[in-house]
């Protein structure tokens, strides 16, 4: 296996037509094998489908053009409002210690990221970053990959992708529903890595679970869509202040009131359940978690965030894939299936056979005959 190839997962993975197992991608000669990372390519604009070392490039980049935009306009804190650009006016910003004044940046520019001022401040901002990059790239392995070919044109291409987070950022500073679109696709894209975490840390318990059940694999049911999603915060519109909360989650933890240092430092998820998911299936998925759980040393049981799986928080939200057809609630499907908001992710539910080992695919035992049935079917002549 190249060194670059990265599957994460020991198991193969039964392949199903209508499932993605976004969690076991890996880099394949078949992927563009002989594409740069240039501005020519699509690799740009979207990190999907491009070999291992360009994906570390890509990501690289536009985290040093994330921190030398913040660094040269002076908005050095995520929490620190973007400013507003006065067209003719002073910088508005120096550095405290040299007074030098800070680069400006316009977000709210007609012409977006191609207004002068925007293109003097990424120019600065690829030759930073070039440089950066070539006074390290003895500790950047995928820096000598074949494939892999950096300039100041392609960090500059990668910086207005950049400058376009910030400027959503900006733009929800100065209005509501931006804000709110915004906090709502930073909250899934959160959840999101929580579910693949997740299928992670329960592929790992797989071997020790297939001893104790004779064989029978759990890997064709650990589908990163099908994970419980797992909320740091109260439900949207719900009233419920962060504070609030997260006290009632303490509460849920049996620790009652805490020190205000304390209660401020604690870290707490809400497992979220879905209410599709058959009891059968929630099972397999608790015992792949108690298994991973008893398999961590007491310091990375220390590290774990305290889950809270008992708040009765629920969601009727389909996963992304149809599961098997043990997986779900007929009773649930029923309710669902004929609704608007439903029925497009379930028209192929009920359709996919269990795997060897569970629901409707469990070995059962041939039940032994006894003596009277012995005597019956001699009598009978068969």
């Amino acid at each position: 296996m190249p060194a670059h190839q990265l599957v994460p997962l020991p198991h193969s993975m039964p392949a199903r037509p209508h499932q993605t197992y976004r969690f076991m991608k890996a880099h394949s000669e078949a992927q563009t094998p002989d594409r740069l990372l240039s501005v020519e390519g699509t690799s740009v604009q979207r990190g999907d489908g491009i070999a291992y070392p360009q994906r570390c490039a890509r990501t690289e980049i536009l985290k040093r053009t994330r921190q030398s935009i913040r660094a040269l306009t002076g908005v050095l804190r995520v929490r620190d409002p973007w400013p507003a650009y006065t067209e003719g006016g002073a910088p508005h910003l120096s550095d405290p210690e040299t007074g030098v004044a800070y680069f400006d940046i316009h977000l709210g520019a007609e012409e977006g990221v191609d207004h002068p001022v925007n293109v003097k401040l990424l120019a600065r901002v690829a030759e930073d970053v070039e440089n950066g990059l070539k006074s390290k790239a003895h500790l950047l392995s995928w820096m000598d990959a074949p494939d892999v070919n950096i300039s100041q044109a392609l960090v500059f291409e990668l910086a207005k992708i950049t400058w376009s987070g910030f400027k959503r950022v900006f733009d929800a500073e100065r209005d509501d529903k931006k804000a709110k679109a915004l906090a709502r696709n930073a909250r899934s894209s959160r959840w999101a890595l929580r579910r693949d975490q997740k299928c992670h840390s329960l592929a790992r318990a797989v071997d020790l679970y297939k001893e104790r059940h004779g064989g029978n694999d759990p890997t064709p049911l650990l589908d990163v869509s099908m994970m419980s999603d797992e909320a740091s915060g109260p439900e949207e519109d719900s009233g419920e202040t962060k504070d609030e909360w997260k006290a009632r989650m303490a509460g849920c933890l049996g620790m009652g009131e805490l020190d205000p240092d304390v209660f401020k430092a604690l870290q707490v998820f809400e497992v979220i359940r879905p209410n599709w998911r058959s009891d059968e299936y929630a099972a397999v998925l608790q015992e792949l978690r108690e298994i991973y759980a008893s398999t961590l040393t007491a310091k990375q049981a220390q590290c774990m965030i305290f889950r809270v799986r008992t708040s009765g928080r629920t969601s009727d939200d389909p996963p992304a894939a149809a599961p098997y057809n043990f997986g779900f609630k007929s009773e649930w499907y029923e309710e669902f299936k004929e609704k608007e908001t439903h029925c497009v992710y379930l028209g192929d539910w009920g359709n996919y056979e269990d795997p060897p080992g569970f629901g409707a695919s469990v070995d059962v035992p041939d039940e032994p005959q006894g003596p009277d049935d012995v005597e019956l079917e001699d009598e009978n002549g068969e």
